[in-house]
């Protein structure tokens, strides 16, 4: 049987290093563990997502060769 907490919260990401701190049982540290430096706080906005890419377009169908050679 494994130790899992009961309220576990998606974690935040440092904005310095991209460590991800886990928020466990309600408890949001103030700094990164592994940097030291501030951590974004409940309220702040999550970091933006960038637009899809464009899909590629399938290619077109080859031409049939013309007459009169070269």
């Amino acid at each position: 049987m494994c130790f899992r907490p009961g309220n576990v919260e998606a974690p935040i990401v440092c904005p310095t290093c991209n460590n991800r701190v886990p928020i466990v049982s309600g408890f949001r540290p103030k700094a990164c563990p592994l940097c030291g430096n501030d951590l974004p706080g409940e309220n702040a906005q999550p970091p933006a997502v960038p637009p899809a890419a464009a899909p590629i377009a399938a290619p077109a169908a080859p031409k049939p060769p013309q007459e009169g050679g070269l």
